[in-house]
């Protein structure tokens, strides 16, 4: 069964259910489940990663207690950023901003460490990205479905020291609910900004464009989107402005992307769904490692999701079916995700909140039901 192409473009805030049948999210039970979550988070920095910070080796597993190693490549370059002199660009370099940003900020709340400061911006990031997935499943009519925030329990990890991965998902959140209410001036102006943070917002936002304007049939513009991931994926594996000829890409499926693609420029093009299979295996498998005896927080955090995604995988033949604004931005994150030289399952897991939005659109188990309301709703917008 298969919607008409005008049932499916009609999919967007406010047409699936009036104004006045949605039953919106419980504000002070959602609130009150976010102010727990973060009591979680700020008992795991003083509890569990500052009596561990000062004795962190690369070799030892307190690396698995926090992205420590990435942390500390951010305190290096704001090190280095405050005693020598920088050009206006160097700001616009995602690490030396950063930093930039993370010392001037320690010094004007006058916290005698990055590591409070970094704590309070990551904290308030996750209430920005709790408010905006409200509103969006506000917009859904997703009441009961709202919940699922706090199967996000990496936040744990990415709340944790200086880092970008709570920036990002606060960012995409915030361009999903731009892209749901057509704000697409916002949403390039966000695109634009948040460039800084990571660079391929920009990709995100023009694939989102493609996806969202173009007027071909959806398998169309899918496999014209992929054929463009592809050819920036092999320049970002071969071009030194994106990835250095020395970087540790490994002795796996990554290096056989790059000697592909400096060999025949098709890498990415042929294997990228092999990558794609792999990020799923890593996630899959990671929970396991908790049988060792060393305690992997960040494979700890993955076990709900991991749950969640078992107990409802035949949802996930609905995102084929309807292609719902959530479906295609999720579509888009992928194919940008697999742009990426290196694999590495930590920017897979930002991506799971979107994931969980577009299965939760159209649940596999009402989608007669949903079919036909769309249906309606569609030809209710068009007369």
């Amino acid at each position: 069964m298969s919607l008409p192409r005008n049932a499916q473009s009609a999919l967007g805030p406010a047409r699936i259910a009036s104004r006045r049948s949605v039953r919106k999210v419980n504000p002070i039970l959602y609130w009150l489940g976010v102010g727990l979550f973060l009591i979680v988070v700020v008992s795991y920095n003083y509890e569990i990663l500052r009596p561990a910070y000062d004795g962190y080796t690369a070799e030892n597993t307190y690396s698995h207690i926090a992205n420590i190693h990435d942390h500390l490549e951010y305190e290096n370059a704001l090190i280095n950023f405050s005693e020598q002199p920088n050009t206006v660009w160097d700001y616009f370099n995602n690490v030396a901003g950063i930093s930039s940003f993370y010392l001037l900020l320690t010094i004007f709340l006058g916290f005698d460490n990055v590591i409070s400061t970094s704590l309070l911006v990551n904290c308030m990031t996750l209430v920005i990205a709790a408010a905006i997935h409200q509103k969006i499943c506000n917009t859904y009519a997703l009441r009961g479905s709202a919940y699922t925030f706090f199967l996000n329990l990496p936040m744990i990890y990415f709340c944790q020291l200086i880092g970008k991965d709570m920036l990002y998902i606060a960012v995409l959140y915030a361009m999903l609910l731009f892209i749901l209410r057509k704000r697409w001036m916002l949403l390039t102006i966000l695109a634009i900004v948040s460039a800084v943070i990571r660079a391929q917002i920009v990709i995100i936002f023009l694939f989102v464009l493609i996806f969202w304007f173009w007027q071909v049939p959806f398998k169309r513009r899918l496999l014209v989107l992929y054929f463009l991931s592809a050819i920036a994926g092999a320049y970002a594996f071969t071009g030194n402005k994106v990835i250095g000829l020395d970087a540790d890409l490994g002795s796996g499926i990554s290096w056989i992307v790059f000697e592909l693609n400096v060999a025949t420029g098709m890498g990415n093009l042929l294997l990228n769904p092999i990558r794609l299979l792999q990020y799923i295996v890593e996630f899959v498998i990671a929970p396991f490692s908790l049988i060792s005896t060393d305690i992997h927080f960040f494979n700890l955090f993955l076990v709900p999701f991991l749950v969640y995604f078992i107990l409802h995988i035949r949802w996930l033949r609905g995102l084929a079916a309807i292609r719902s604004p959530a479906t295609q931005f999720f579509f888009a994150l992928i194919l940008v995700l697999l742009i990426m030289p290196i694999i590495n399952l930590r920017y897979f897991v930002t991506l799971f909140p979107f994931l969980v939005i577009a299965m939760l659109v159209t649940p596999q188990r009402s989608y007669r039901k949903a079919a036909g309301q769309y249906v309606s709703a569609a030809h209710s917008i068009s007369s």
